[in-house]
């Protein structure tokens, strides 16, 4: 890392951390929840098709 001021280090608050955690596991519970009513086969299908379409998008679009 360079030493002239261009970056600074950041880090997180146990607390921080925590929040981090939480946000992510009520995602997680969220997301299966939408997905939910799909079959195991419906869901692998849908997978297959987004990753697909990620695959396939421009190089030139984030």
């Amino acid at each position: 890392m360079p030493e002239d001021g261009r970056a600074v280090v950041v880090a997180l608050t146990a607390a921080g951390e925590a929040a981090v955690r939480e946000a992510f596991a009520d995602q997680a519970r969220r997301e299966g929840q939408w997905f939910e009513p799909l079959a195991e086969t419906e869901r692998e299908q849908l997978t297959g098709l987004l990753t697909r379409i990620l695959r396939a998008r421009p190089v030139d679009v984030p």
